[in-house]
């Protein structure tokens, strides 16, 4: 059941959610006509944390009560 929940949990922060950002982030400022992105220093910084978000995603696996085991229904 950790595997499953470790699983869908990767899928969904670690594959789906960043795709849709990234998504929007190129598709929104086309849609309003603006020349360029609004603050590009947060878009960075959001795009450089996600490695550290993941890794401690991670490491709930190696805790001692282990990785949530609630299954992903």
């Amino acid at each position: 059941n950790q595997m499953t929940t470790m699983h869908g949990l990767i899928m969904v922060f670690g594959a789906v959610m960043p795709a849709f950002v990234g998504l929007a982030n190129w598709m929104i400022p086309m849609q309003v006509g603006a020349p360029d992105m609004a603050l590009p220093r947060m878009n960075n910084w959001s795009f450089w944390i996600l490695p550290f978000a993941f890794l401690i995603l991670l490491s709930s696996l190696f805790m001692p009560g282990g990785a949530p085991n609630f299954g992903w229904t």
